[in-house]
């Protein structure tokens, strides 16, 4: 059975009689042409599903060209054509089809991918359009023999195309763990490989582990099986990147150090920065509850969100769908500070008045907003605030969204954080007395101190992941820096500073890094991509280059784990609830590697 026979059968010009004869009946009538199975008829000759209700339609059938044809080289051949018959009776063979395995696998690959329930394919509207317009749709499978069957064939091919994939080649583990809505503690294990393609790290989601309980134990446990059945040399293991929870911490520092000897643990620089962010949230009270109080005015009011939009189109002003903040959701409050700096608080205040008409008791958001909005000097304090937050965050969000991406940043983020360290020492310092224009003087000296606070409180906070202690990769991070050839010059060029941290660097010796330091000082520009530079030199330096490559190529951050919680958060929407773990599992790990499926 080939994919041309699930093609859209063509429109029969006449009129037909629906009869009642069963398949069996109409085959008697046709009995070297046409013959029953699993009560449908087939065309033995031309290997298509016939209505067996409908005589008009099988006449049709026996009288077009394509059957007379094909009955012409039938009679002509030694051996006739095999009969087909049903999907249900040839997937109870003991050799299936291989024909039938591609078209069920892709099939289940589409739905997986698409995140689209197996289960949609037994929609009774659903099978009477392939019964009524595709040939031979009656025979595709039910979702269940689909799960049972090919859903863990398909999960097992792809699980070698990425054992595949991986073969010899130096990896970063990144893992993380969440808690699903019932209740289970799920933890999501990806595979990165070391090199780039066109630009960015891949990341493979190789185990979805529904763990008894989350400690250092069963982390450690999870991952080591995770690389032993993937055939990793644990030699390979170069990277491991995690959140900074303390039983992550502890499973590398107990386990997974001594069992991968060459390993680094770095926790996620976004979630750093995102933890600096989030410092401004907490001191700025006021802010936080304005925030809240309007997410709360537009998160579920459709109605309420349309006039907003109506009333800025019918203004003049920029038309833009208010910006809702979720806590988990890494620089959203700081956009939606933003966005109500833009809007300003007149226009929300105008619009608010015009809303009370819309109902007759305010919810507690609506109250409190309005409050705000009434007292002048509250006004004239959060519009101070919401403008200071608005101008002076934006090196925070910019470096978030930087290293929340999947290029390689590892060369970059100690300097990135010395720079930052700095930037808010002078921000600390400063000056910011004018946002306060036009907040009266007994009042201003409270939100102006909260302009140092904030600034004090992040530098405190950052300085936790500037040391070994906070950051497991400090070292790591600071010494990998002499792989950028934009930067090494003005670093120590004394190989045994940095064979210690980098123990790779043993298998090169100090001849190759001697050479690799002589062509940098005979070069004439080095601000240059360090991939390409490292390409360019491979010939001079084959085994630093390829050390060079994979260090550059060590992630700093989990931002593909919360990725992929996002992926099987949409399996488990709330019509699902009742998938079995293993069916997760396959599902999650298939629908997140969509890549493999290019061939």
């Amino acid at each position: 059975m080939s994919m041309s026979k699930y093609v859209f059968k063509e429109a029969s010009g006449g009129k037909s009689h629906v009869g009642n004869k069963s398949a069996a009946d109409r085959a008697k009538e046709f009995p070297s042409v046409l013959h029953s199975d699993g009560g449908k008829l087939f065309c033995s000759i031309c290997n298509v599903l016939l209505d067996h209700k409908r005589l008009s339609t099988i006449k049709d059938h026996l009288n077009s060209q394509k059957h007379k044809a094909r009955s012409v080289q039938h009679t002509s051949r030694l051996a006739g054509t095999s009969k087909q018959t049903t999907i249900g009776t040839s997937f109870k063979k003991e050799s299936l089809s291989a024909e039938r395995k591609i078209v069920s696998q892709d099939l289940v690959k589409a739905c997986v991918s698409a995140n689209i329930p197996l289960t949609k394919l037994d929609n009774s509207e659903f099978r009477s359009f392939l019964n009524k317009h595709v040939v031979n749709g009656g025979s595709i499978p039910s979702h269940s023999q689909l799960r049972k069957e090919h859903l863990p064939a398909l999960h097992a091919e792809y699980q070698g195309k990425l054992m595949t994939e991986l073969e010899g080649k130096q990896i970063a583990i990144v893992t993380d763990e969440t808690t699903d809505v019932e209740m289970r503690y799920v933890l999501n294990i990806i595979f990165i490989p070391l090199n780039v393609h066109e630009g960015k790290l891949q990341p493979f989601l190789v185990d979805t582990v529904m763990l008894e309980k989350t400690n250092s134990c069963t982390v450690a446990q999870s991952v080591i099986k995770a690389v032993s059945n993937y055939n990793i040399d644990y030699n390979n293991v170069l990277g491991f990147v995690t959140d900074n929870a303390a039983y992550m911490l502890k499973a590398y520092k107990d386990t997974l150090n001594g069992v991968f000897p060459h390993c680094i643990h770095i926790t996620c620089i976004a979630h750093i920065l995102s933890l600096v962010g989030d410092v401004w949230r907490k001191t700025f009270k006021d802010v936080d509850a304005f925030v809240s109080a309007m997410k709360m005015l537009f998160c579920n009011a459709p109605a309420r969100k349309a006039r907003f939009m109506n009333y800025l189109r019918d203004r003049g002003l920029e038309v833009k769908a208010p910006v809702i903040p979720v806590i988990v959701r890494w620089n959203s409050w700081f956009q939606a500070v933003m966005y109500h700096d833009k809007i300003t608080l007149e226009v929300y205040r105008s619009f608010l008045e015009e809303e009370l008409q819309h109902t007759s008791v305010p919810s507690n958001a609506l109250a409190h907003v309005i409050d705000v909005m009434q007292n002048d000097v509250n006004q004239k304090k959060l519009s101070a605030c919401l403008k200071f937050i608005a101008e002076m965050c934006q090196k925070i969000v910019q470096l978030l969204t930087e290293f929340e991406s999947q290029s390689p940043k590892a060369t970059e983020v100690y300097d990135t954080l010395v720079d930052l360290k700095a930037y808010l020492e002078l921000q600390s310092k400063a000056d910011h007395s004018h946002y306060l224009n036009e907040v009266p003087a007994e009042s201003s000296v409270s939100v102006k101190q909260l302009f140092k606070i904030v600034f004090i409180s992040s530098l405190e906070k950052l300085a936790k992941y500037q040391s070994a202690q906070g950051q497991p990769g400090w070292n790591f991070l600071k010494y990998v820096r002499i792989f950028s050839p934009n930067k090494a010059l003005l670093l120590s060029h004394n190989f045994n500073n940095y064979v210690g941290v980098l123990s790779l660097l043993a298998s090169c010796g100090e001849v190759e890094f001697a050479t690799y330091i002589g062509i940098l000082r005979d070069s004439d520009c080095l601000d240059v991509d360090p991939f390409q530079f490292w390409d360019s030199i491979k010939g001079r330096c084959p085994v630093l280059a390829g050390i060079a490559r994979a260090y550059l190529c060590i992630p700093t951050n989990s931002v593909d784990c919360e990725r992929s919680f996002s992926f099987y958060k949409d399996i488990l929407s709330d019509n699902r609830r009742n998938l079995l773990p293993e069916n997760i599992k396959m599902l999650n790990m298939l629908h997140f590697n969509t890549s493999l499926y290019k061939e």
